[in-house]
This record gives structure tokens, sequence and C-alpha cells, in this order.
């Protein structure tokens, strides 16, 4: 099918979940009209935890909870965050990335895995 609009579409519903759960995380809680706490709000987590200890546990339950809420159909399996990269052409900023794998019985889908690129402000 040709591309013709400024976003892509999605045929099948593996992506189209895969995209909606990218959503769902990259989400804050109050960005989306008439669903104040929609959205795992981890974008807001690494201007005010980055140095917690609990920095990674604080992550995973918010991945979590809104899952649970609003895609129970997907089983968390396991995630990783890798330690922080400077961006070396922002000195001030650097990344976290958050690696989730996931599982959709009902679709027989196993070890889908999905990547988050957070920017912290330093």
């Amino acid at each position: 099918k040709s591309q013709d609009s400024l976003f892509a579409m999605h045929y099948d519903i593996p992506k189209q979940i895969h995209d909606n759960l990218r959503n769902l995380l990259l989400t804050n809680p109050g960005e989306r009209i008439g669903r104040h706490d929609f959205g795992a709000g981890l974008r807001e987590m690494t201007m005010e935890m980055i140095s917690s200890e609990n920095f990674e546990f604080s992550v995973m339950t918010r991945i979590k909870d809104s899952v649970d809420k609003y895609m129970p159909f997907i089983d968390l399996e396991s995630f990783s965050i890798d330690d922080i990269n400077g961006v070396p052409y922002e000195t001030s900023m650097s990344s976290v990335k958050v690696d989730v794998t996931y599982n959709i019985p009902k679709l027989g889908i196993i070890g889908k895995k999905l990547q988050l690129n957070l920017y912290v402000a330093g």
C-alpha cells in the first residue's frame, strides 16, 4: 500500500499494538484530553529521579501500572535500563535507553522488544 499521508498507517495488528504501547509509555499523564491519567510519565521521571537509587524500580512500576490499566492483554516479560550516555552534539543532554520485552499470548506473539530513548537534561 502506498504511503500518501504524513503518518504511517498500519494494516498489521501486532505493529499497531507495538506503536500503541510506545505511545502509552511515552505519554505523560495530563497530555491526553479527556484521559488525564493516561500514560506512564517516563519522560517526566527523567528530570526528577535520574539520580535516585530507585530509578529503575520506579520506571518499571510505572510501565507495569500503565500496561495493566490500558493494555491488559500485554504480558510484560522483562525490562532493562542502559547506563546514561552523553549525547555528543548536545553537551547538556544525556539519554537513557529503556528496553521492554513483552508477549501477547492471544496473538501468539512472544518476546517482542520495544526500545525507548528518554532524554535527560543535566
